[in-house]
């Protein structure tokens, strides 16, 4: 089914070179740019800090729901009333689909976001442009909202203790009253409760797959996505000095790419310490990769962890003994034979390893990629197979810590690095292989068990006679 499209979306940069940054820019279907959009984009980007990869999904979002209001809507004007309905058939387009503009059904929540980032626009407009909001709010008290919500507000109050430096303060705000701003409309999202599942990498082809790998670089990547639990972006933030050998163990530092404190050399000053984007932008003229437009080359993610070390920075927890030492030989080989060679131009451990012009460039998300998939294949794995896909070797790491080592979930949820436990909980639904194996072991115990249990029955039942 060919998207029928009212809108497109182009990235305006905003800066040149390798520290190039962006924002997204939504054209309407006259050519015109959408000046509203673009100031609200802006606004988010400065006042909230939002990455390029939530700038295009703010504007998309604006995007998907003009094409519905021009298209399916006919761009008749809509009367206060007939707003929340309005979105309501969004929302009920988006996840069954429309034949009239080519859309295929999406997941219930992600039309909800869209929706919320949309509803946040026209509110923005309203306080800043004196344009209508579709989607209005009003003040409620927790009591007085759904138990789905209750439950949700409740989760995220406690949730808040872990960042929020003024929380001993929420008691005198509207939060700690128990009252909150909800929106006009608030479709229900169907995500609590769901029976979640995480579909893990095959378990059975990862060393095979680590095995039957040449290229160093590769084992190294491929060794923190399954048995370091790191999302294939993470890697790419490393520096070299997060990576150190001690006693043939490998410690590797996980830090924020902006925020974290690093330690330096200039040549000119001696020795600083400031955080990673200051030491990235007067040491080499670069900017964080989670901060580079998405279209860029070099551009990589950073969702966020659970800090444990200080307030920016965490320890990586190999999955099993033997692995840190096995991943220590490997980085021998590859500093020896790779690494050392690379122009001092960027901090970053992964580099290309090509012997053509781009040697010792930042690896990129695109080439790990094709790497990963590559890698796939050599084992008889297709990218269309449950699981085989980068994140599914994290999900690999999830599932072995629960259903193989049995490790408490809270000591799971630490190791992976998860703010909430919600996010740890899914690995905890033990597989059916698993089950299996229970019921076998426990039905050899039972074949043991029965005769003595057999005797002391007979004796039992003697005694009583």
């Amino acid at each position: 089914m060919v998207r029928i499209s009212a809108h497109s979306v182009v990235e305006l940069p905003i800066e040149t070179g390798c520290s190039a940054s962006s924002i997204p820019v939504l054209i309407l279907q006259n050519g015109e740019v959408s000046l509203y959009a673009l100031a609200w984009i802006r606004d988010r980007m400065l006042t909230q800090g939002s990455s390029p990869g939530t700038r295009v999904k703010d504007a998309s979002a604006v995007g998907y729901v003009y094409d519905f209001f021009v298209i399916a809507h006919g761009a008749r004007p809509l009367r206060p009333d007939e707003m929340v309905g309005f979105l309501g058939r969004y929302i009920e387009a988006r996840e069954f689909g429309n034949n009239l503009l080519g859309w295929t059904p999406v997941d219930r929540d992600l039309a909800i976001q869209e929706v919320g980032r949309f509803s946040d626009f026209t509110r923005f407009c309203f306080s800043n442009l004196n344009m209508p909001s579709v989607n209005t709010t009003e003040k409620k008290l927790v009591s007085d909202l759904n138990l789905e919500d209750q439950v949700r507000f409740y989760a995220t109050l406690v949730q808040r203790k872990n960042w929020d430096m003024l929380y001993h303060l929420a008691p005198a705000t509207e939060l700690g009253q128990g009252i909150v701003t909800k929106s006009k409309f608030e479709p229900t999202r169907v995500s609590l409760g769901r029976s979640k599942h995480a579909d893990t990498f095959p378990p059975d082809k990862v060393l095979e797959l680590i095995s039957k790998t040449t290229n160093i670089r590769d084992k190294l990547y491929f060794l923190l996505l399954f048995f370091g639990s790191l999302r294939k972006s993470e890697p790419l933030h490393l520096f070299l000095t997060d990576v150190s050998v001690k006693d043939y163990n490998t410690e590797i530092l996980l830090a924020h790419p902006l925020l974290s404190q690093h330690t330096w050399h200039d040549p000119f000053s001696g020795k600083q310490t400031t955080t990673r984007a200051e030491f990235l932008f007067r040491k080499y003229g670069l900017k964080p990769r989670s901060t580079l437009a998405e279209s860029h080359p070099y551009h990589s993610g950073w969702k966020g962890m659970q800090y444990t070390k200080n307030d920016y920075e965490t320890d990586l927890f190999w999955l099993l003994p033997g692995i840190g030492e096995y991943f220590s030989k490997l980085h021998s080989i590859y500093m020896h034979k790779y690494r050392k060679f690379a122009p001092d131009n960027h901090p970053y451990y992964f580099i290309n390893v090509s012997e053509n012009e781009g040697f010792g460039r930042p690896a990129t998300l695109s080439n790990m990629d094709k790497a990963f998939y590559r890698a796939a294949k050599r084992v008889g794995l297709k990218p269309t197979d449950t699981g085989v896909n980068p994140h599914g070797a994290r999900h690999f790491y999830g599932h072995f810590c629960a259903s193989y080592l049995r490790l408490e979930m809270t000591t799971a949820q630490r190791m992976m690095h998860h703010a909430s436990k919600e996010s740890t909980e899914v690995y905890y639904k033990i597989s059916p292989l698993i089950v299996r194996e229970e019921i076998k072991r426990a039905a050899e115990q039972m074949k043991l068990e029965i005769p003595r249990f057999t005797k002391e029955l007979k004796m039992f039942e003697d005694g009583l006679q």
